[in-house]
């Protein structure tokens, strides 16, 4: 493992150094400037190792948020593509059987969002297969980068659309947050002290938006 993880540093420290064919960037920052408004972007893995049956991948690449400028677009897109030999990519990959050499990275390039908030729903309940009507929502504070981590608990509950009732399996402990940095990139701060992200009011906006 130990010498995986070094190999694997070696590699990804040749992809993101080589250059990037000039033609391919000024295509990129053209429609980013023309079609996306020139807003700050999120550089994301788009591979074809991921959301297969009985592998979701989640978590596995990199995404590189609020990427402004020319050249942090490009080092952002090398970026991601050196992500498919991440450590916890390649053990995953192989833990499920899949060829490493018939992975391939793409980029997916989309406005960035400066949430207040970020998570999951899911049309089920997750704890209960019986509930017809219940629908299961995770969130975290800031943007949506730790949502995939698992390493600090979200906030979580069960609405039930019939009767806007809502069951609390926990609160989220994030003692900060991640929001985009006016300059490029991201920035923590501290949490609202004291305040729920999932509000009945909020969990009913969500969950009508997915009814509809």
């Amino acid at each position: 493992a130990a010498w995986r993880k070094r190999a694997l540093e070696e590699l990804r420290a040749a992809i993101v150094p080589a250059p990037l064919e000039p033609a391919v960037l000024d295509t990129l920052y053209k429609r980013v400037r023309l079609k996306l408004g020139g807003k700050g972007v999120f550089v994301r893995s788009s591979t074809n190792a991921e959301d297969l049956p009985g592998f979701n991948g989640a978590g596995l690449y990199d995404t590189v948020p609020n990427v402004r400028g020319k050249a942090a677009l490009g080092a952002a897109v090398k970026q991601v593509w050196a992500s498919l030999w991440n450590l916890r990519a390649v053990d995953e990959r192989a833990l499920f059987g899949i060829d490493h050499r018939k992975v391939y990275a793409a980029v997916m390039i989309q406005v960035g969002v400066p949430a207040t908030a970020a998570g999951v729903l899911i049309s089920t309940n997750l704890w209960d297969e019986r509930d017809d009507d219940g629908f299961t929502i995770n969130a975290k504070w800031g943007l949506g980068m730790r949502v995939v981590e698992g390493q600090r608990i979200p906030e979580q509950i069960i609405f039930d659309a019939t009767n806007d009732g809502t069951r609390i399996i926990s609160r989220a402990d994030d003692a900060s947050m991640l929001v985009f940095d006016p300059a490029g990139g991201i920035k923590e701060i501290a949490v609202p002290a004291g305040e729920i992200i999932l509000t009945e009011a909020r969990a009913k906006r969500l969950v009508t938006a997915v009814q509809q």
